[in-house]
């Protein structure tokens, strides 16, 4: 719980390189060499579709750094279940104890 105090900015997704042709008849891409930038891919939590958000250059570490939180708060938060399931079952084994 005390890890939770010191949470930093995060986001769900993944962060994806995606290569693309931009049209252009003279650039490079048009020979083959495409385009390559990062972007955020991310699933609605209620509409069970995925999008596709692109990540500025100048924002690319601080994304990341968002995204390895995310899955950081994730963990911790799986911990903590995990410690709440084993109160629940030790609450169960103690009232099924005989009474004396």
């Amino acid at each position: 719980m005390k890890e939770l105090a010191g949470v930093h900015p995060f986001i769900r997704g993944s962060i994806v390189k995606i290569a693309r042709v931009c049209g252009n008849k003279n650039c490079k891409c048009a020979k083959g060499e495409k385009h390559v930038s990062e972007y955020l891919t991310y699933r609605h939590k209620y509409k069970k579709r995925t999008s596709t958000i692109y990540i500025p250059v100048g924002m690319l570490e601080e994304v990341r750094r968002w995204a390895r939180e995310y899955k950081r708060l994730q963990e911790l938060s799986e911990e903590i279940c995990e410690i709440q399931r084993k109160i629940i079952k030790q609450y169960v084994k103690e009232k099924r104890k005989p009474k004396r």
